[in-house]
């Protein structure tokens, strides 16, 4: 997967994927034990996009605080919905809410 539909550097590209659309793909693979591999195309001098750093540090954040729901899960029943995605260990079942009702809930600065 891309992070902005480009495989290696685009100068002209800024259709990045937002830290909320790349934490749905990681629950997605989760749920099936999967794996996801996730492209970052570096700048001719070999660095990091800002805008990389800037998602990446966003997902970082989540996943310091969510990863146990992530990392050694076991295939998950039930499967998907419109609102939330599921991933499993053991007996325990973890929801990911993806609209909540009433107060929005911010992304943690980057």
């Amino acid at each position: 997967m891309t992070m902005n539909d480009s495989w290696g550097l685009s100068e002209g590209r800024h259709d990045w994927k937002s830290p909320k659309t790349i934490v749905r793909n990681l629950v997605t693979c989760a749920h099936g034990t999967g794996n996801y591999l996730l492209n970052i195309g570096p700048k001719p001098d070999g660095s990091i996009p800002e805008e990389s750093v800037r998602i990446l540090t966003a997902v970082g954040k989540w996943m310091a605080r969510n990863g146990k729901s992530i990392y050694d899960t076991d295939v998950c029943q039930p499967g998907r919905s419109n609102f939330a995605g599921f991933t499993r260990k053991g007996n325990t079942l973890y929801m990911h809410v993806y609209f909540w009702p009433g107060e929005t809930w911010r992304w943690p600065a980057s």
